[in-house]
């Protein structure tokens, strides 16, 4: 067989190229605010910048279909027909070409307050935007801990969260 009917016949084929990028900047202040009967009340505020990348780039397998398969060799062995195949007994293994980008901005808030002796309580709420179509979204969590003895803690909590649809 000649060089081109073997590199159509045993093709090195790239499975896929994923590439993902996260960068995070956070600015976080926090510190003491008042003095109350469980302990000092405690804050802190902050601000949070993600800038999310993805990139992935599918062999030729993955396009929809192969536009020129080989349909019959000539007497020469070089290839004299062609025709459409299409691919999608490949989707078991998805992989196409794209490229995203995400920004996503947020700020948030969280204060532990011991209201009495040996109970804190901590309140937190957080702010984040991701933009375009999927927009922004507000969470919340409230926590209680009560420790009756030194070798015992209590802990109870409730808390939102928002996960973002894959880019």
């Amino acid at each position: 067989n000649n060089e081109a009917m073997m590199e159509w016949m045993n093709p090195t084929v790239m499975r896929s190229d994923k590439r993902n990028k996260l960068g995070v900047f956070d600015a976080v202040l926090s510190g003491e605010i008042v003095e109350l009967k469980g302990g000092m009340a405690q804050f802190a505020v902050g601000a949070q910048y993600r800038m999310q990348s993805n990139k992935s780039r599918a062999p030729d397998l993955n396009v929809p279909g192969i536009p020129a398969a080989i349909l019959n060799w000539g007497v020469d062995g070089a290839p004299n027909e062609t025709h459409y195949v299409s691919n999608n007994y490949e989707c078991a293994f998805c992989s196409f070409t794209y490229e995203t980008d995400r920004d996503i901005k947020s700020i948030f808030s969280e204060f532990s307050l011991p209201l009495i002796e040996n109970v804190e309580t901590q309140i937190a709420l957080r702010y984040e935007d991701y933009g375009g179509q999927i927009g922004a979204e507000l969470t919340s969590k409230i926590a209680m801990s009560w420790r009756p003895v030194e070798t015992l803690l209590v802990r109870g909590s409730f808390s939102q969260s928002f996960r973002a649809p894959n880019v």
